[in-house]
């Protein structure tokens, strides 16, 4: 099943030198996360411009989010949690 986050939670995301996210935190999903798959979006939404990073992560080895960096407002923000 998938939960989506709306609207998306803000998150604090630690990465690793190049960018690469290795830890969440944004109660309740805190923990060590695996990169899985590394998307790009960039579209002109109605005419304001959407630029994010989308990543799915293991969280904690168990449990799989949707995140994404806004490339506009340097945030991390949760978008979708699958069990």
């Amino acid at each position: 099943m998938t939960f989506l986050v709306n609207p998306p939670m803000a998150i604090e995301i630690e990465t690793d030198a190049g960018g690469v996210p290795r830890h969440m935190s944004g109660e309740p999903l805190v923990g060590a996360v695996q990169p899985v798959q590394h998307w790009l979006a960039e579209v002109d939404w109605w005419n304001q411009p959407v630029r994010r990073e989308y990543w799915n992560v293991l969280l904690r080895g168990r449990l799989m989010c949707e995140i994404y960096r806004d490339l506009e407002q340097e945030a991390w923000f949760l978008q979708q949690v699958h069990d």
